[in-house]
């Protein structure tokens, strides 16, 4: 992660603002929140067990003590987790269109993906093939901006042009999808002060930052 995408740990380790990080616990398939983030190591090794998709990128990875694996298994927009957290104006940037309905499992989901997880723990395993029902439920309370619980209202944007699926490894698709989304947060937040138009190294050629319109 370091060499692929350098990230600046210190900047992180340093900012005043408490970095709380979603992750799905592999033996009890409930979300966690990892929040004892002491040194940039810690940080790295929490980030990645974070991301950590079942099968698709090996076993679960271990963090201080606990295995685990991506939040989206538990949790696919971390929207219940700000409202626990005592949030009660939420941002969730959504990366499918408004008609969008979570599918239930392929025949490929249950027949290659689930009887591995189940290997690894069966909670996963039911965990991942009921998750579509859990994410219909989630997006019709958002599409009104409400959380779940109904304690917070979310504004939810969503970004134009066609949405970046979840395997998804070609940079320029990757970038463009990542723009459109910075682009459609900023139109929200702040009609017409900012604009996306301006290179960004890091993300190459295809990459833009955001400046103040004049």
């Amino acid at each position: 992660m370091t060499r692929a995408k350098p990230l600046d740990t210190r900047r992180v380790m340093a900012s005043p603002v408490a970095l709380r990080i979603v992750a799905t616990n592999a033996d009890t398939a409930e979300r966690e929140i990892i929040s004892d983030i002491d040194t940039e190591d810690d940080l790295l090794a929490a980030l990645t067990a974070s991301v950590t998709l079942p099968v698709i990128a090996g076993s679960p990875r271990a963090f201080k003590g606990r295995r685990y694996v991506d939040a989206m298994l538990s949790e696919t927009v971390p929207v219940p987790t700000a409202e626990d957290d005592g949030c009660t104006h939420i941002l969730a940037l959504a990366t499918r269109p408004r008609d969008f309905v979570p599918p239930k499992p392929s025949w490929f989901e249950r027949a290659f993906i689930a009887p591995r997880l189940r290997k690894e723990s069966p909670a996963l395993a039911s965990r991942y093939n009921e998750r579509w029902q859990r994410d219909e439920d989630l997006f019709a309370h958002l599409y009104r901006h409400r959380s779940p619980s109904g304690r917070a209202e979310v504004l939810l944007v969503l970004a134009d042009g066609p949405p970046v699926g979840k395997f998804e490894r070609d940079r320029r698709q990757l970038v463009a999808g990542a723009s459109r989304g910075m682009a459609a947060a900023l139109a929200e937040l702040a009609p017409g002060r900012y604009v996306v138009r301006e290179t960004l190294a890091a993300f190459g050629p295809d990459g833009h930052r955001v400046v103040v319109r004049d």
